[in-house]
């Protein structure tokens, strides 16, 4: 797939984006509209770029951050789920089981 220069960078803006601000849920017109390039276009230019669609590598980021959490806070798993942006615990506890094959507390407690 080919990228031009503008939309490369518009991309790399919409990663930017949703990794420092990862409690909030953009859409896809929101992102492209902030940036200045077509939608298809950043759905299909993102995941070419960074592996996965822009709501699943937003996904990986909350988890990510999530962990790092879990691993140097004292936080509540409740208040870590709403620190990284979902909308409740089991969410969050289903979401972090499925990508690291432990629950939270599991996953602290090691």
């Amino acid at each position: 797939m080919k990228i031009s220069a503008h939309d490369l960078t518009c991309i790399q803006q919409v990663e930017e984006l949703i990794t420092k601000n990862i409690t909030n849920d953009y859409s896809i017109s929101i992102l492209s509209q902030k940036v200045g390039i077509n939608e298809d276009k950043l759905k299909k230019g993102f995941k070419h770029v960074y592996g996965h669609p822009v709501f699943m590598y937003l996904r990986i980021k909350k988890l990510e951050r999530a962990k790092s959490l879990l691993e140097e806070t004292k936080l509540t798993e409740a208040a870590i789920a709403k620190k990284v942006g979902f909308k409740s615990l089991p969410s969050f506890i289903k979401a972090f089981k499925k990508k690291y094959n432990q629950l939270p507390n599991t996953f602290r407690s090691q």
